[in-house]
């Protein structure tokens, strides 16, 4: 089974690799399902153009929050503030 800190690294590597195409996944840790070791995203339809969407950002800063609220509840805190300007900053960097 895939640990606290692995899973998390995931997490954040998938909502990474989102946001440098440009995309908020616009859900909750809840569409974030484990299959074995690998984690498995669902309802793709929700993803939201953060540069397009005029609450583009809004909608990933509320995916950081709600992911890293999990994680922090079971004992992992993340910086919130830290990963949410990362991902911006690789959300726009391809403008």
């Amino acid at each position: 089974m895939l640990g606290p800190v692995a899973a998390c690294q995931s997490v954040f590597s998938l909502v990474g690799r989102s946001a440098r195409q440009g995309f908020a996944l616009g859900g909750s840790p809840y569409n974030v399902l484990l299959q074995g070791e690998r984690l498995v995203f669902i309802d793709w339809p929700q993803v939201v153009d953060v540069i397009g969407n005029p609450h583009g950002p809004e909608y990933l800063e509320r995916d950081v929050h709600n992911i890293c609220g999990w994680f922090t509840r079971r004992g992992y805190a993340v910086d919130e503030g830290a990963l949410f300007g990362d991902l911006m900053a690789a959300a726009t960097s391809r403008w």
